[in-house]
């Protein structure tokens, strides 16, 4: 029978052995993986575009701010939804140095959900980062430094799996209009139109997202956008400028209100 552990109690013990990677990924349109396998756990964190994930238990989309997890031997596939470019940040490794998760000699207590939905959280963002940054580096405790900040993650995700349920697998048509609105983003979309471009009514748009991803249309728009724009400020060095005009926003003041609103702090100290 496999040990179980908090995830505490497994992490404090783990990461003192074991290999820990971390990269960030820039995804071209369409691009796939799998069907495969990894050795290790993989937590991917969505940082822009919409991923579809199939594994044996059935199918889901992660989207900005989604975190998905992948266990050892689990035959799954990843496939990016967009026709133009997407990015993840993946982190990998161990969790105990005794034992591999793939010969059952230990279980996380909670156990991860496949799907977790964090929103805007860029604490657990710069954890992904940093994550990557140690990998990069050849310093002496690099590989230690990665193991410590891949348990901040786990550490974190684990307060979500204790008091939230699992994400449920999203329905064909939450599928193809959360596609719709990826491939569109760039341009004035509002709920309206997605009613339009699928023959629903306005009313109805609302409740199927509210009851599916568990925010409205319009919330989940601004969010993709801001997403997008954080990076594209952070990673990319655009002005905040240039950032809301790649995202769509013709008025820096209003994108720079949606922003604030979103994220909490001003694009201009993002």
């Amino acid at each position: 029978m496999p040990e179980n552990f908090s995830s505490q109690e497994t992490l404090d013990q783990g990461f003192r052995g074991g290999g820990t990677g971390s990269n960030y990924v820039d995804v071209l349109p369409w691009q796939a993986w799998g069907p495969r396998t990894i050795a290790d756990t993989e937590l991917v964190l969505v940082t822009a575009g919409q991923f579809h994930y199939r594994d044996a238990t059935g199918e889901l989309t992660a989207g900005p701010g989604d975190v998905l997890f992948t266990p050892p031997d689990e035959v799954h596939t990843r496939t990016f939804l967009g026709s133009r470019a997407g990015h993840f940040s993946c982190v990998h490794g161990e969790l105990c140095a005794d034992g591999t998760w793939s010969n059952g000699n230990y279980r996380p207590v909670p156990l991860p959900a496949t799907l977790t939905p964090i929103g805007v959280n860029p604490e657990l963002r710069e954890l992904f980062r940093r994550c990557t940054a140690a990998m990069s580096e050849y310093t002496h405790y690099r590989d230690a430094l990665a193991r410590s900040i891949y348990h901040q993650i786990w550490i974190m995700l684990s307060e979500y799996w204790v008091t939230r349920p699992a994400s449920p697998h999203l329905s064909r048509r939450m599928h193809q209009m959360l596609g719709w609105l990826q491939e569109n983003l760039e341009r004035p979309v509002s709920r309206k139109d997605l009613a339009r471009e699928f023959a629903l009514a306005p009313e109805y748009v609302n409740a199927l997202f509210k009851s599916e991803i568990g925010i409205f249309p319009t919330q989940y728009i601004h969010r993709e956008r801001v997403m997008r724009a954080h990076r594209l400020l952070v990673d990319e060095g655009l002005s905040v400028k240039e950032a809301a005009a790649e995202v769509g926003f013709n008025d820096p003041f209003y994108f720079s209100r949606v922003f604030k609103k979103v994220m909490g702090i001003s694009p201009s100290v993002a």
